[in-house]
């Protein structure tokens, strides 16, 4: 079977590499930034190339890819952006992501961000949860202030979603950057098995979850902006 992926919000390619080196085969990217379309010509030339991702979808895309992957802008979430989060426009791109993803039905997903992501107030992290794994409502967390833990498991009728911080230097990289990395796939066995080591982190299946505010209605507030980068 042939192995291949959809890249979303793909910057200059990184997960691309890893999944090419890894004998995937790029079907499409969605990017916006010119400089970005760029590296990304010179290195995939001859590829399916969507610019907004809000004119991405199962008319323009390859349906049942085996990944789709992607890191959305991390600004809404990080000190830097100013960390406004759902307030912030460019977090309409984190959800056009989930709306994407359940449109092509990958075998796979995965998703990448800041670590800030996962202590928004807002609950943002719980939005993403819900809308991957096909919650009709936010997941709630139950620590406080809407915090979630470095690492964890999530269920739902469409999806399992696991998700752990990695650091880039214990994987080769000779600087600290620290990121959430999120798998989500039908299987339970195959997201956990993605980001965890059987031997190693355990699992936090997140207990006594509640419902929130209407994921359908977070959805439609905030692909309303006209921030619509890839």
């Amino acid at each position: 079977m042939e192995l291949t992926y959809v890249s979303l919000c793909t910057g200059i390619g990184g997960f691309d590499l890893a999944l090419d080196r890894n004998g995937f085969k790029c079907l499409a990217q969605v990017e916006n930034d010119e400089a970005c379309i760029a590296v990304l010509r010179y290195r995939w030339p001859n590829i399916l190339r969507i610019k907004d991702i809000a004119d991405a979808g199962k008319n323009n895309l390859p349906s049942n890819p085996t990944v789709v992957a992607g890191g959305p802008p991390c600004q809404p979430y990080s000190i830097a952006g100013l960390r406004e989060g759902l307030k912030d426009e460019r977090s309409n791109v984190t959800f056009h992501f989930v709306r994407v993803c359940n449109e092509l039905e990958p075998a796979v997903v995965l998703f990448e961000n800041v670590p800030g992501i996962l202590s928004q107030e807002d609950n943002a992290f719980g939005y993403l949860l819900a809308g991957l794994v096909g919650a009709d409502s936010a997941i709630v967390s139950p620590l406080e202030r809407g915090r979630w833990t470095n690492a964890g498991l999530a269920t739902g009728p469409k999806r399992t979603a696991a998700w752990r911080i990695q650091d880039s230097k214990f994987h080769g990289v000779a600087q600290r950057r620290r990121r959430v990395f999120l798998a989500a796939s039908p299987g339970a066995e195959c997201a956990s098995e993605i980001l965890f080591e059987r031997a190693g982190l355990p699992r936090d299946p997140t207990p006594g979850l509640e419902a929130g505010p209407r994921l359908a209605a977070a959805i439609r507030d905030g692909v309303a902006g006209d921030d619509r980068g890839g």
